[in-house]
């Protein structure tokens, strides 16, 4: 049965895993088809809202990391293959680069704690 977008559904751990994936494969081929992310993303079906945004969202992230952080792509240049602002793509940067730093510096705490305490 079909969930209506507005509808709160809770999901078991593996059909989450199974949404993102089978998501994410949508959403590639959307893109190679030369469709925006905001077309792309509103083509998913069959999700709640609130998951529907977190896969788009993380979707958005994986592009830019794979683009820009791995293949060394101008943010502008994945702001045009995606149909999004610049500054979309350049907070999305800033804000893993945001939450990098915080992990290391949690595990640089860790670790000097662990180093004092044994």
């Amino acid at each position: 049965m079909a969930v209506s977008k507005t509808e709160f559904r809770t999901y078991q751990l593996q059909e989450v895993e199974t949404l993102y994936e089978q998501s994410f494969r949508q959403l590639r081929s959307e893109l190679n088809k030369g469709q925006t992310y905001s077309q792309a993303c509103a083509k998913l079906s069959d999700i709640d809202q609130k998951l529907k945004e977190e896969i788009a969202n993380d979707f958005l992230r994986s592009i830019v990391a794979e683009r820009h952080f791995g293949k060394g792509q101008k943010i502008e240049d994945i702001a045009l293959l995606l149909g999004v602002t610049y500054n979309i793509v350049q907070d999305t940067c800033n804000m893993m680069l945001k939450e990098i730093g915080h992990e290391l510096a949690r595990k640089r705490l860790h670790y000097q704690h662990n180093t004092l305490t044994h």
